[in-house]
């Protein structure tokens, strides 16, 4: 990924508090060149600095940053990034761009894995995800984008929780934690935490550290009892449908087949599969086999050498109304002869 731009999704219901962060990245001297991308101007900060660019709505700000609003799509708006960046020769370490509200984050990051450009200037470096912690338990019994948003994220920003009891605040991390038990969950951030991070596809290699114990204490869901070898966690809230679950497994698999597998899951599924990803352990590969999927999107690339590190495939999916017995009984099929 040398050369090119990392770049965070930054997404959150209506009021999470996104806004906030982006006046924060935009006013304070942190030393760190961002490029942000907003719907709108409306509360950012944005008056009485430099234009760089008046069709395109491209300002500098006091502290270096550049702030932008989306135009007719995110290819688009970078490109126009880049031309005047090449232009006026401002300095430019990471790109923040904010969805809407109301936005379901997965075909934004589908764009990443299909638009030649985007693939060979940016990379997806992570999904962050602002959530309401006074609000967030109510609209997730009354709207499906909170669900969506949560279950895509990398990390957690929680706010809001300085008003709200402690025991709502765990409650709020419980309920969560079901949604998304891979995300890391935080309460503060500033601007050096959002750089090229790579827990877009780290979250990924990252679930080689979790044993078993480590994802049991999480669980909250019920327990299948299945006639396989490989090991398994579950997490499942009732109310939205929405699942995560994961897969440990030892033995080695067959790169073909577990392509013809996924293809088929996401003929089943298609944009119920919000995200899964996981490293594969394939059979004569010295070298660790990285997947990442978004909905009907997904790829597969070289990892890390299995040189120091026991070889294990761990899978997680999370997504809506996913058949985890029909999941797993079909992976049966991925081993090699």
């Amino acid at each position: 990924m040398a050369n090119k731009i990392p770049i965070t999704l930054l997404t959150g219901f209506l009021g999470a508090g996104k806004t906030t962060l982006i006046n924060k990245i935009l006013t304070q001297e942190h030393g760190k060149h961002f490029a942000i991308i907003v719907n709108e101007f409306g509360d950012v900060g944005v008056d009485h600095h430099l234009v760089i660019n008046t069709e395109e709505q491209i300002f500098q700000m006091n502290n270096g940053c550049v702030c932008c609003t989306l135009r007719s799509d995110l290819a688009n708006t970078l490109h126009s990034i880049l031309e005047a960046q090449e232009k006026y020769g401002f300095p430019l370490d990471y790109i923040l761009f904010e969805t809407t509200g109301l936005a379901d984050p997965s075909p934004i990051a589908q764009t990443f894995f299909r638009v030649p450009f985007l693939q060979e200037n940016f990379y997806l470096d992570s999904v962050l995800t602002v959530v309401d912690m006074k609000n967030i338990l109510h609209l997730l019994n009354t709207r499906d984008e909170p669900a969506k948003q949560i279950a895509f994220a990398d990390k957690l920003l929680f706010t809001k929780g300085k008003d709200i009891p402690k025991n709502i605040q765990r409650k709020v991390q419980e309920t969560v934690e079901k949604l998304n038990p891979y995300a890391e969950q935080i309460t503060t951030i500033e601007a050096d935490q959002l750089l090229a991070t790579h827990l877009f596809q780290r979250s990924a290699e990252k679930l080689l550290t979790m044993t078993s114990e480590d994802t049991h204490e999480h669980e909250h869901g019920n327990q299948h009892e299945h006639q396989h070898e490989h090991e398994h966690e579950h997490h499942h809230l009732h109310h939205n449908q929405v699942s995560s679950f994961s897969i440990h497994e030892k033995r080695p698999l067959d790169e073909n087949k577990v392509s013809q597998w996924l293809n088929g899951l996401v003929y089943i599924y298609g944009q119920e599969l919000y995200r899964y990803k996981g490293i594969l352990n394939v059979q004569d590969s010295p070298q660790q086999i990285i997947f990442q999927g978004v909905n009907m999107t997904f790829d597969l690339n070289l990892g890390r050498s299995w040189k120091d590190v026991p070889r294990e495939s761990v899978l997680v999916f999370i997504g809506k109304d996913l058949n985890e017995l029909d999941i797993r009984n079909s992976f049966e099929k991925c081993f090699a002869e």
